[in-house]
């Protein structure tokens, strides 16, 4: 049976609905604080697709962002080393220099070279790389191919 594109359409704005409503409802100032515009739909997105109910997540968005040291290639999240990069990995260090600069933002704007690769691609390979080996926190593409996120991880 062929897929209905419209109906799968809507099941997945009603769905995005959903959880945005569930959001709000349980934490609304945090929703509205740290789940806006493009963060929203994309952290619904992997709510929903990973099965988390978002009153496990609420946790893990209140808590402290990642440190990055770049001298020492070490990226820290809640006082443990979760990930050691070496000086030849310069992509997934500007990603990690990037959110460092501005405080650990949820979303950083794509920080590498626009004049390597395609656009979009080189980020997401960046950012795959980036989460080989990686605990407690993952990156994913923003969805358009111009920037970058970071969330916490379900124990």
């Amino acid at each position: 049976m062929p897929i209905d594109r419209e109906q799968l359409r809507v099941d997945v704005e009603n769905e995005r609905a959903r959880v945005k409503a569930e959001a709000e409802r349980l934490a609304p100032k945090l929703a509205k604080k740290i789940l806006d515009s493009d963060v929203r739909q994309i952290v619904a997105e992997l709510i929903v697709n990973n099965g988390i109910e978002f009153k496990e997540y609420v946790h893990l968005l209140e808590s402290d962002p990642p440190s990055w040291d770049a001298v020492s290639g070490e990226l820290t999240y809640c006082g443990e080393t979760i990930k050691r990069l070496s000086r030849k990995a310069t992509n997934q260090r500007k990603i990690l220099d990037a959110f460092e600069e501005q405080n650990w933002p949820r979303r950083t704007d794509d920080p590498l070279d626009p004049s390597t690769g395609v656009k979009g691609e080189r980020l997401r390979e960046t950012l795959r790389e980036l989460r080989d080996g990686l605990r407690r926190i993952s990156f994913n593409a923003d969805g358009k191919g111009e920037g970058a996120i970071w969330f916490p991880l379900p124990k």
